[in-house]
């Protein structure tokens, strides 16, 4: 593992994409709220004052050993990518532990939240006779997006 600066202009080649070889992969940190960078080594902000660095491995085995041993670091996503760069989705991603449980329990939330809601709006058109239909319309609307986060929040749980 080698951290390097993502954009170097004393180093031939200045971009980091030119340095790694075919099989290099490098690995990116983030905040897992923001999506601000974060240096992987010292988990600083990468503001302006400080150059924003990269974590380079050999192969793709190292840098997935080293993400996931990493998961336990608050709000911290790691992403993993190849000589393509960025103009690619990551070959993978790794968001702590925690940060992934809060989400999981907010997808749950608004499930149930649109349920509810979607819910009394139906109830409430049935009491006035039905005479207005919209609350019943935007009701059905919200039931079914509360099918959906259930549905993801079903599928993500461990």
């Amino acid at each position: 593992m080698q951290e390097i600066k993502i954009y170097d202009a004393e180093r031939k080649p200045a971009n980091w994409t030119e340095v790694l070889s075919d099989s290099q992969v490098a690995v990116f940190a983030s905040d897992a709220a923001s999506g601000g960078h974060r240096n992987p080594s010292g988990g600083g902000s990468g503001s302006s004052g400080e150059q924003s660095t990269c974590l380079v491995f050999e192969n793709l085995d190292e840098a997935v050993a080293y993400c996931a041993s990493q998961q336990d670091v608050p709000r911290l996503r790691l992403d993993i990518y190849d000589k393509a760069g960025k103009a690619k989705e990551p070959i993978r991603s790794f968001i702590a532990k925690e940060h992934a449980r809060r989400a999981l329990a907010g997808r749950l939330k608004w499930g149930i939240g649109f349920l509810v809601s979607g819910a009394l709006l139906v109830v409430f058109d049935w009491a006035l006779d039905w005479e207005w239909i919209w609350p019943t319309a935007v009701g059905i609307k919200l039931m079914m997006t509360s099918v959906v986060f259930l549905v993801w929040w079903w599928v993500r749980r461990k």
